[in-house]
């Protein structure tokens, strides 16, 4: 029982690691910009899929998710309405999951 005690600090850990900066960056450019940048169910999404992950695999599944991210938006044709980030965020981690 002490191994998945231990397995689940390092993975709360890890997903803290990834979700704080990456909650600071949004909340700081939304000041600057003065507008929405990405809902606060995305960074939920990603710190409930980094919890069983680990932190190597985390970040590569969140790179991942942002390049297709960035293919989701040029291909959109109505630049004037937010793009859903969950489905590339849950793609990056399904491709994760199986590299």
């Amino acid at each position: 029982i002490t191994y998945y005690i231990l397995q689940f600090q390092n993975s709360f850990i890890s997903s803290l690691i990834i979700t704080l900066p990456l909650l600071a960056v949004i909340l700081i450019t939304e000041k600057i910009f003065k507008r929405k940048m990405l809902g606060g169910g995305d960074i939920k999404l990603i710190f409930m899929l980094s919890l069983f992950f680990t932190l190597d695999a985390s970040l590569t599944a969140l790179f991942i998710a942002c390049v297709l991210g960035l293919f989701m938006s040029l291909a959109s044709r109505d630049l004037s309405r937010p793009i859903p980030f969950g489905p590339a965020l849950i793609s990056g981690w399904m491709i994760a999951a199986v590299m």
